[in-house]
């Protein structure tokens, strides 16, 4: 995976190449953003540009063994940790350091991913520090993270930090048509619902989560005495953990937004919503502007609280028992 092959991410990206070239890399680095957008494909391609055998204006060959063996993970200078279980423990970190005080094996560097980094135990981050306290020669640490809030600030104080955004919809829709011709007439909704993850879009099947959407906003349009009971169990499955979460968030906004723009300008193209189904246009007519505007409000509040482990699935009762309140007296 060489930064040429690496879809958006333009600037982080340049910011390593300008290092490479000026050999100022750091000795730690914390990649941060949300979760899926590829800041580990960006931490590999890094790895791969700087231990080529025959590198070309800061991009990697990707044929030779090292680019090869470094795609493959089986690289020996190449480390990857994530959590055991739910956390990265003391004993995986020890593992590395251990690794780490020896030359680099076959490459120029040694690199060490810490994927998931704020799933570290205080005992692992603590003992973490040593390593970037003291960095040993030609080792790169990179750290990968969405939650950046949740490590330790010595640790976060002594990493270069490099923000990743999510990619555009667009870039997203030519990634997954490279991977599904054949699934092109719903790509831009996948794409839509997959918010920039390109992760998430290239993992998930493109009808799968179609489907999933479909149920999700059969329930928001559900008007039978039932829809109390569809809500509350649509906040219980997508409270199970922070990114299912932020997927209901994300396609609630979407499709607030879709009911406004069906308000404003009927005319106009919805982004996941059927405008023609007879449902949504009851909804659309129904819910005034200031309601959507205040249910918008809350979900940017509800965002904001994720970082402060709020109560999931509290904030989602709330949210769609506020949004049932607005909707379901009405239509």
């Amino acid at each position: 995976m060489s930064f040429q092959n690496v879809i958006g991410h333009e600037r982080p990206i340049q910011i390593l190449k300008t290092a490479l070239q000026r050999k100022g890399l750091a000795h730690a680095y914390l990649f941060c953003g949300e979760e899926g957008i590829g800041k580990r494909r960006v931490a590999k391609a890094l790895a791969q540009a700087v231990n080529c055998e025959d590198p070309l204006e800061g991009n990697s060959c990707g044929q030779c063994l090292s680019c090869q063996h470094i795609e493959a993970e089986t690289h020996p200078d190449f480390i990857s940790i994530g959590p055991d279980g739910t956390m990265i423990k003391i004993n995986q970190i020890r593992s590395f350091q251990e690794q780490i005080q020896l030359k680099p094996m076959s490459g120029l560097y040694r690199f060490v991913i810490l994927d998931q980094a704020e799933s570290m135990n205080d005992e692992a981050a603590n003992a973490l520090l040593k390593s970037l306290e003291e960095p040993p020669d030609q080792t790169i640490v990179i750290l990968i993270t969405s939650q950046p809030h949740a490590l330790l600030p010595t640790v976060v104080s002594r990493c270069q930090k490099i923000r990743f955004n999510p990619l555009t919809e667009q870039q997203v829709i030519g990634l997954l048509r490279q991977k599904h011709p054949e699934d092109s007439s719903r790509l831009e909704r996948v794409a839509a619902l997959a918010m920039g993850r390109i992760g998430m879009a290239l993992e998930m099947d493109p009808e799968a989560l179609e489907e999933e959407w479909l149920k999700f906003n059969q329930t928001l349009l559900d008007k039978s005495k039932r829809s109390i009971q569809g809500l509350l169990g649509l906040s219980q499955e997508y409270a199970q953990n922070r990114e299912t979460a932020e997927r209901a968030l994300h396609w609630m906004g979407l499709w607030l937004r879709d009911l406004l723009i069906t308000k404003i300008q009927p005319s106009s193209p919805c982004v996941i919503a059927d405008s023609s189904s007879r449902q949504f246009k009851s909804a659309a007519t129904s819910i005034s502007v200031e309601e959507i505007m205040s249910l918008a409000g809350l979900i940017h509040w509800i965002f904001k609280a994720l970082n402060r482990n709020i109560n999931r699935q509290l904030a989602l009762e709330v949210l769609l028992m506020q949004f049932h309140k607005a909707m379901n007296e009405k239509t």
